[in-house]
């Protein structure tokens, strides 16, 4: 009874002295390490995209580079609602935030873009019961690329 007592009370000792050679340790490689605390490089209220006389920014669901490197395009909810909206939701600006041109007037109703397929489509069965606008959602929704 005697040696298993010794035996339990010997293992409890090893362990308990890994466990602080341990956590000295990790303590010791922590400390090592580079601190993230960076300045945050980006300014805060910088505006881009000068849009019309009257016209708001609305939910912007994405921004991409053209092709040419220099123009960006923004696809947005027409200032808020594109629902009864004349308002087109994809713009085009040069590198100065000037809008070079836009499209798609009319032809979206909530617009969203879909992070399975990169594609804008025009709105969710849930919200197209909502509407009076469209009364059935198919995959023959207009959509775009932006």
């Amino acid at each position: 009874m005697k040696t298993r007592a010794r035996g339990a009370g010997f293992t409890l000792a090893v362990g308990i002295t890994a466990m602080v050679l341990f956590a000295a340790r990790a303590a010791a490689e922590t400390a090592a390490l580079p601190s993230i605390a960076l300045p945050n490089p980006y300014a805060v209220g910088v505006r881009f995209g000068e849009l019309p006389e009257g016209r708001q920014w609305g939910g912007v669901i994405a921004v991409t580079p053209d092709r040419d490197g220099k123009s960006i395009w923004a696809f947005e909810r027409c200032g808020g609602n594109c629902l009864n909206s004349d308002l087109p939701p994809v713009l085009e600006f040069d590198p100065s935030g000037k809008l070079i041109k836009s499209f798609g007037a009319g032809m979206f109703v909530f617009p969203q873009v879909s992070p399975l397929t990169s594609r804008a489509t025009s709105m969710s069965p849930m919200q197209t019961a909502r509407t009076a606008r469209a009364t059935s959602w198919s995959s023959s929704a207009p959509t775009a690329r932006c």
